[in-house]
């Protein structure tokens, strides 16, 4: 490179003397010791401690705990999974629901649900058992069927046989015959609150 010609360096700049990076005699700078220095963005630096401490150095984080890597996992047997089961119905805020698990024709299924209305709740079960092992079957000819075939005796209110009747437009005047008539043209007996 000729001498004339500045290099790339001072272009961006002007270069400093040795004397200009002397920094002890500026008025803005007092020296701390150990090669350090205080610069006062201000003016004159007069207030300077005389045995500053440098700053102490921050701890260190403690690390956490590794888990042990061979460390089994808690078991989880039957009896834990009813006490969470029972505690999780107990304390819900509602007043009726259920926790069920059905095992039909290989396949496991579930179903939770809770209410404040005791007739959904025991609806929602039922048609939901339904559906599982019906297959093609119509829900309502599935539960018919099983409360048919069940050995416990069912009671329907009175009002069920009047709803049934009214519905075919039977009365009392007519006969045994025509009710067995209007079921048998109904295919089979629904029986409603109406």
């Amino acid at each position: 490179m000729p001498p004339d010609e500045p290099n790339d360096d001072a272009k961006d700049g002007p270069v400093l003397d040795p004397e200009e990076l002397d920094l002890s005699d500026r008025d803005e700078v007092a020296e701390l010791g150990d090669d350090r220095f205080l610069i006062s963005p201000g003016g004159i630096a007069d207030e300077v401690p005389s045995n500053p401490e440098p700053p102490e150095p921050e701890p260190e984080p403690t690390p956490e705990p590794m888990p042990e890597q061979n460390q089994p996992e808690p078991a989880v047997d039957a009896q834990a999974v009813s006490e969470w089961l029972a505690e999780s119905m107990t304390d819900n805020g509602f007043d009726y629901g259920f926790d069920a698990t059905l095992k039909f024709d290989g396949s496991v299924v579930r179903h939770r649900m809770v209410s404040n209305d005791v007739v959904t709740t025991f609806e929602t079960l039922m048609l939901w058992y339904a559906r599982q092992i019906g297959g093609d079957t119509p829900v309502e000819e599935t539960l018919g069927i099983l409360l048919a075939e069940s050995d416990m005796p069912i009671t329907f209110p009175k009002r069920s046989l009047v709803g049934l009747l009214r519905r075919h437009g039977l009365s009392g005047d007519d006969s045994i015959a025509d009710l067995v008539a209007a079921i048998d043209d109904a295919d089979g007996v629904t029986f409603s609150g109406e």
